[in-house]
């Protein structure tokens, strides 16, 4: 099955490509490691209201926190890198 890119096999190379020039951007790394610091500063503020927590529904909730924070930081990078390729196709038109 061929599509727009080519062969299949391609394609995934693409992708991953795409999805490691995503985790090499700065503003990920940013992102993610705020998105990590609100879970840690979460924690705490958890544990202090808490005196036993359970555990599962814990590891549950820093589950969801990391990948939230993983995907968000992806959305706010490839955003950045949109951006950025748009504005070097507008540049190589020969618009200012």
């Amino acid at each position: 099955m061929k599509n727009y890119y080519g062969n299949n096999q391609n394609n995934h190379k693409i992708m991953l490509e795409n999805i490691l020039k995503i985790i090499d951007n700065i503003y990920f790394k940013i992102t993610y490691f705020l998105c990590l610091g609100y879970t840690v500063l979460y924690m705490q503020f958890w544990f202090n209201n808490l005196n036993d927590p359970p555990f599962e529904r814990l590891s549950a909730i820093v589950i969801k926190f990391t990948v939230a924070a993983t995907v968000f930081a992806m959305a706010v990078a490839s955003a950045v890198l949109i951006k950025e390729k748009m504005i070097n196709q507008h540049k190589r038109k020969g618009g200012r």
